[in-house]
Protein backbone atom coordinates (compact mmCIF):
# COMPACT_ATOMS: atom_id res chain seq x y z
CA UNK A 1 0.00 0.00 0.00
CA UNK A 2 1.36 3.26 -0.63
CA UNK A 3 0.39 6.42 1.29
CA UNK A 4 -2.18 8.35 -1.15
CA UNK A 5 -3.34 12.40 -1.50
CA UNK A 6 -6.43 13.44 -2.99
CA UNK A 7 -6.66 16.85 -3.72
CA UNK A 8 -9.44 18.80 -5.31
CA UNK A 9 -10.98 21.86 -7.13
CA UNK A 10 -14.80 20.44 -6.87
CA UNK A 11 -17.14 20.99 -4.36
CA UNK A 12 -18.87 18.39 -4.02
CA UNK A 13 -22.31 18.24 -4.17
CA UNK A 14 -22.37 14.35 -3.16
CA UNK A 15 -22.84 13.66 1.02
CA UNK A 16 -19.53 12.03 1.44
CA UNK A 17 -18.22 15.74 0.46
CA UNK A 18 -15.58 14.69 -2.21
CA UNK A 19 -15.92 13.48 -5.54
CA UNK A 20 -12.71 11.42 -6.20
CA UNK A 21 -10.94 8.87 -4.14
CA UNK A 22 -7.80 7.09 -4.50
CA UNK A 23 -5.95 4.37 -3.07
CA UNK A 24 -2.54 2.90 -4.92
CA UNK A 25 -0.62 -0.26 -4.17
CA UNK A 26 2.92 -1.59 -5.65
CA UNK A 27 4.51 -5.18 -5.75
CA UNK A 28 7.82 -5.17 -3.82
CA UNK A 29 10.87 -3.94 -6.44
CA UNK A 30 7.95 -0.91 -7.57
CA UNK A 31 7.84 -2.51 -11.01
CA UNK A 32 3.71 -2.46 -11.54
CA UNK A 33 1.45 -0.25 -9.92
CA UNK A 34 -2.39 -0.62 -9.00
CA UNK A 35 -4.75 2.19 -8.56
CA UNK A 36 -8.42 2.00 -7.34
CA UNK A 37 -10.07 5.19 -7.97
CA UNK A 38 -13.62 5.94 -7.43
CA UNK A 39 -15.13 9.21 -9.08
CA UNK A 40 -18.72 10.21 -8.17
CA UNK A 41 -18.79 13.39 -10.58
CA UNK A 42 -21.48 12.41 -13.05
CA UNK A 43 -18.85 13.84 -15.63
CA UNK A 44 -15.97 12.60 -17.13
CA UNK A 45 -12.69 13.37 -14.79
CA UNK A 46 -9.51 13.63 -15.81
CA UNK A 47 -6.42 13.52 -12.60
CA UNK A 48 -2.94 13.55 -12.18
CA UNK A 49 -0.94 10.93 -10.71
CA UNK A 50 1.88 11.71 -9.34
CA UNK A 51 4.76 8.94 -8.00
CA UNK A 52 8.43 10.85 -7.99
CA UNK A 53 10.02 7.39 -8.58
CA UNK A 54 8.70 6.71 -12.39
CA UNK A 55 9.92 10.20 -13.16
CA UNK A 56 9.87 9.82 -17.36
CA UNK A 57 8.86 6.40 -16.75
CA UNK A 58 7.03 4.93 -20.19
CA UNK A 59 4.26 2.14 -18.79
CA UNK A 60 1.63 -0.04 -20.31
CA UNK A 61 -1.47 0.31 -18.68
CA UNK A 62 -4.83 -1.15 -18.32
CA UNK A 63 -7.90 0.59 -16.90
CA UNK A 64 -11.13 -1.62 -15.91
CA UNK A 65 -13.97 -0.11 -14.71
CA UNK A 66 -17.68 -0.05 -13.97
CA UNK A 67 -19.40 3.74 -15.13
CA UNK A 68 -22.25 5.80 -15.21
CA UNK A 69 -24.08 8.10 -17.55
CA UNK A 70 -22.28 11.33 -18.29
CA UNK A 71 -24.61 14.03 -16.55
CA UNK A 72 -27.03 11.53 -15.06
CA UNK A 73 -27.05 11.95 -11.18
CA UNK A 74 -24.73 8.60 -9.67
CA UNK A 75 -27.84 7.90 -7.21
CA UNK A 76 -30.35 7.35 -10.25
CA UNK A 77 -31.39 4.09 -9.76
CA UNK A 78 -32.51 4.16 -13.58
CA UNK A 79 -28.98 4.58 -15.02
CA UNK A 80 -27.19 1.92 -17.33
CA UNK A 81 -24.07 1.22 -16.36
CA UNK A 82 -20.96 1.20 -18.86
CA UNK A 83 -18.68 -1.76 -17.76
CA UNK A 84 -14.98 -2.23 -19.18
CA UNK A 85 -13.56 -5.74 -17.97
CA UNK A 86 -11.12 -6.43 -20.70
CA UNK A 87 -9.30 -3.51 -21.48
CA UNK A 88 -7.09 -3.03 -24.68
CA UNK A 89 -3.37 -2.31 -23.15
CA UNK A 90 -2.25 1.64 -23.57
CA UNK A 91 0.73 3.24 -22.94
CA UNK A 92 1.51 6.46 -21.39
CA UNK A 93 4.69 8.19 -19.67
CA UNK A 94 5.33 9.81 -16.72
CA UNK A 95 6.50 13.59 -16.69
CA UNK A 96 10.01 14.38 -15.86
CA UNK A 97 8.04 15.60 -12.36
CA UNK A 98 6.85 11.90 -12.04
CA UNK A 99 3.57 12.27 -12.92
CA UNK A 100 0.54 10.69 -15.68
CA UNK A 101 -2.56 12.06 -16.40
CA UNK A 102 -5.85 9.48 -16.14
CA UNK A 103 -9.04 10.21 -17.14
CA UNK A 104 -11.65 8.75 -15.03
CA UNK A 105 -15.30 8.08 -16.86
CA UNK A 106 -18.09 9.86 -15.19
CA UNK A 107 -19.62 8.49 -11.37
CA UNK A 108 -17.17 5.11 -11.77
CA UNK A 109 -15.43 2.59 -9.74
CA UNK A 110 -11.89 2.35 -11.96
CA UNK A 111 -8.85 -0.48 -11.55
CA UNK A 112 -5.91 0.77 -13.18
CA UNK A 113 -2.66 -1.64 -13.63
CA UNK A 114 0.62 -0.05 -14.59
CA UNK A 115 3.78 -1.64 -15.88
CA UNK A 116 7.44 -0.34 -15.73
CA UNK A 117 8.36 -0.67 -19.55
CA UNK A 118 11.88 -0.77 -20.13
CA UNK A 119 13.26 1.66 -23.17
CA UNK A 120 15.93 0.69 -25.16
CA UNK A 121 17.42 4.32 -24.55
CA UNK A 122 17.96 3.67 -20.85
CA UNK A 123 19.39 0.16 -21.04
CA UNK A 124 22.52 1.53 -23.12
CA UNK A 125 24.69 -0.68 -26.04
CA UNK A 126 24.92 -4.03 -26.79
CA UNK A 127 27.96 -5.95 -26.76
CA UNK A 128 27.89 -8.68 -28.55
Amino acid sequence: MLETKTRSPNLSKYAGGYDVRAVAFADERRQTLGLWVVNRASKETMVELTLASWKNQPVEMRHYYLSGEAGVDPDDLRVTPETELDPRISSGEFSSAGSIHIELPPASVSSFLMTRVESDAVMGPSHE
